[in-house]
């Protein structure tokens, strides 16, 4: 099954945990991930030097995974390519999201809301 997972959780959260782990045992039961787009406070997972950012990229290296943050919400955070940003990620607009749901996708999965907006 090929998976799209949304991280929207910030860092220090035990969602962002749930889905690194979560995304783990995707990968170790033979699923695809299409794509790993980090949206909202998830993009600070991302942030170069935190301890769950080195495990995301362990991750994302060891199974050649497509990891993108949200521009907007890397903007939001002053997360940049230019030294805060982890090796492994990368930085682009939500449109690369929904062609690759579109395109790829076979099941879509998030964790975390977007903060002052309630889950649909």
């Amino acid at each position: 099954m090929k998976f799209l997972v949304s991280i929207n959780a910030a860092p220090e959260s035990a969602t962002a945990q749930t889905s690194l782990e979560f995304t783990e045992r995707l990968l170790l039961a033979d699923h695809t991930v299409v794509l790993l787009f980090f949206y909202a406070e998830g993009v600070r997972n991302a942030y170069s030097g935190s301890a769950i950012s080195a495990r995301w990229a362990a991750l994302i290296s060891q199974y050649s995974l497509n990891a993108l943050c949200c521009s907007n919400s890397a903007a939001e955070y002053a997360l940049t390519s230019e030294g805060s940003l982890t090796a492994g990620f990368e930085i682009g607009g939500i449109a690369q999201l929904t062609t690759t749901a579109a395109a790829d996708a076979e099941r879509c999965i998030t964790f975390g809301t977007r903060k002052g907006h309630a889950p649909l």
